[in-house]
């Protein structure tokens, strides 16, 4: 018995563009009007709305010997190098205390590590081919920046937020040992100068603590940024080698479509709006010659 076989799909018309290519000569100085040819009948050609049309005209200064871009390589790298130069932090307290009451001076820094603003550059082209190929990897580079700097300011609003915890707590317990001194010890001085010294160990093992903890987070914060750095670096040398490699091979394929050597040079022509039969090109001089390429919708029969 025959397997069943499913029905097949319908196929969707796919609609073509249509290319127009031709080689014309100005009679005279001004604007000339040019009709869209058949590159392959050289018949005249409509298209169903105006084309893009791109107009060179070849130089009379001479020739050159090849067409190539090459992005300068000099792209030096980027690191961060955060000073190691941290200063211990450390307390004591004065230790001539003859009389109750007893005030402890201690002056706490405030510390502060200022962040960096993030600031993403969006970059844009109207041809989708340098959107593709240059645009896009350049907003991908800067996206990534602004990731890495937001990393980095989130991890300075952590650091300055331990500062500040650090800070409250050392002016909390002063203020409770003041009181305690105050309330409980009277005129002993012997277990105020004894409970002076308990006082400053503690307060120093703690801050010993934060010291050790800075210096840490200074060596993760450098390392973790050098890493995104270098990322980056490389993704700027890929970068420039793409671009390299795909300007050298449009510029080839451009020569191509307009029919030119690639050891001519070329410069834009001057064109009005084109319409759907014919554009308008300037004409610098007399018999000036102008290659055209119109790309657009092919028009129904």
């Amino acid at each position: 018995m025959p397997i069943p076989q499913p029905p097949l799909a319908p196929t969707l018309k796919v609609p073509l563009p249509m290319i127009a290519r031709g080689i014309v000569k100005a009679s005279l100085t001004g604007w000339t009007r040019v009709a869209y040819y058949d590159p392959i009948t050289d018949a005249t050609v409509v298209f169903a709305e105006p084309p893009s049309v791109v107009a060179l005209t070849e130089s009379t200064t001479g020739r050159i010997e090849s067409v190539k871009v090459e992005i300068p390589a000099e792209i030096p790298d980027v690191s961060v190098s955060i000073p190691a130069d941290i200063p211990e932090v450390a307390v004591s307290i004065p230790a001539p205390i003859s009389a109750v009451p007893v005030a402890i001076p201690l002056t706490v820094p405030e510390t502060s590590i200022l962040a960096a603003p993030v600031t993403y550059i969006k970059f844009s082209s109207t041809n989708p081919i340098i959107q593709r190929e240059i645009c896009d990897p350049l907003n991908t580079v800067t996206q990534q920046l602004g990731e890495t700097q937001n990393k980095l300011n989130q991890t300075i609003a952590a650091v300055n937020s331990g500062f500040a915890k650090t800070n409250q707590s050392i002016k909390d317990l002063r203020t409770k040992t003041e009181n305690a001194i105050n309330q409980g010890l009277g005129g002993s001085n012997n277990s105020v100068k004894d409970l002076r010294t308990k006082t400053e160990n503690a307060i120093n093992q703690g801050l010993g603590g934060s010291n050790s903890a800075l210096k840490d987070l200074r060596t993760k914060t450098e390392t973790a940024t050098n890493r995104g750095f270098a990322k980056t670096n490389d993704s700027i040398k890929d970068l420039r080698t793409k671009t390299e490699k795909a300007l050298n091979e449009i510029i080839p394929t451009l020569y191509a479509m307009i029919g030119l050597p690639l050891n001519h040079k070329i410069s834009l022509v001057e064109i009005r709006p084109p319409r759907n039969d014919c554009f308008e090109f300037y004409s610098l001089y007399p018999n000036m010659i102008v290659h055209y390429v119109a790309i657009g919708k092919r028009a129904t029969p």
